[in-house]
């Protein structure tokens, strides 16, 4: 992100995956600084998302997102099966 554009409100901040370290939302990498590129941890930053004041609690109090994750599981476990089932098929052309 350039530093003039604004973080979404939804996210809270950043993490370093490896120390904890915390970064503001707009902060500019993806790495964290004390640990970019030592061995085979790049010190990723993971995003801290902000439930309480999030796209949960506006617009139908959540609804529509709330059924977006339902539905996304719903189909991501029935995917799982149908690949499963079909798994020799599946393979035969890798």
């Amino acid at each position: 992100m350039s530093a003039d554009s604004a973080s979404p409100p939804f996210i809270a901040g950043l993490r370093c995956l490896r120390c904890g370290r915390t970064f503001p939302a707009d902060y500019a990498g993806f790495l964290c600084p004390d640990h970019a590129n030592a061995g085979s941890d790049l010190g990723t930053l993971d995003v801290l998302y902000d439930l309480e004041h999030s796209i949960y609690t506006s617009g139908a109090g959540g609804v529509i997102e709330l059924g977006i994750n339902v539905l996304t599981l719903a189909l991501s476990v029935w995917f799982a099966r149908w690949a499963w089932r079909r798994r020799h098929a599946l393979l035969a052309f890798a």
